[in-house]
């Protein structure tokens, strides 16, 4: 049975991020403040202090790096380098849990997700000693999000756009659909306010998969 009060919690907050979108600026100068509405509306208020969120490029001991990445979601106790003077700041392969990519509409900007999911997906990640994995599947890969405040309207169709295309869950906040391919086993997609606890299950999911983490940072140099 679905709880009511949760229900509520969420649609509270999925009529939140719509009202600030559509109160936003049409132009692309809008976009890196969406994503600051989506951190601070949402995912900071909501996920546990021991995450930290940011953005930048990801780089792996290959010397492959992947480009300007909307949001990234660190395990903790890995270091990552700022720009001096700036914010973006530079990862390791081994210590992101997730990569977020939030636009304005997903039907129109899946070109620039898929272009961003494969750089993600080439990355290689090496682990050194020990490590505890929930699932090992999380440990060869690093989990793509993809969120639009708009996009397609059918469930049917964001189900058919994870085929293949490197991007493992997906997010419309309006009219609110979830769905996530077989990284995550989920039982269901989710609709209206409810995806966004899919969402938040997912990203969970990720975040727990590595219970212990020594990567070979020394590879880098």
């Amino acid at each position: 049975m679905q709880n009511s009060y949760l229900h509520s919690r969420l649609s509270s907050i999925q009529k939140q991020l719509i009202a600030h979108h559509e109160g936003g600026s049409p132009s692309s100068t809008s976009k890196g403040r969406e994503r600051e509405d989506f951190i601070n509306s949402y995912l900071e208020k909501i996920m546990p202090p021991v995450f930290r969120f940011g953005s930048g490029e990801a780089i792996d001991a290959n010397d492959k790096v992947t480009g300007q990445l909307d949001l990234v979601v660190e395990y903790p106790l890995f270091p990552s380098l700022h720009q001096p003077g700036g914010k973006p700041r530079l990862y390791v392969a081994e210590s992101i849990a997730a990569v977020i990519e939030v636009k304005s509409d997903l039907s129109t900007q899946w070109e620039e997700v898929l272009s961003t999911a494969k750089a993600v997906k080439d990355l290689y990640r090496g682990w050194g000693g020990n490590i505890l994995i929930g699932d090992e599947r999380f440990a060869k890969t690093i989990p793509v999000f993809a969120v639009g405040y708009e996009g397609w309207a059918k469930e049917e169709t964001v189900q058919s756009k994870l085929i293949d295309s490197g991007v493992d869950a997906i997010l419309v906040i309006d009219p609110g659909i979830f769905v996530a391919n077989e990284l995550f086993s989920l039982k269901k997609s989710f609709q209206g306010p409810w995806a966004l606890w899919g969402f938040f299950t997912c990203l969970y999911l990720a975040f727990d998969s590595i219970k212990v983490l020594q990567a070979d940072l020394e590879n880098y140099a």
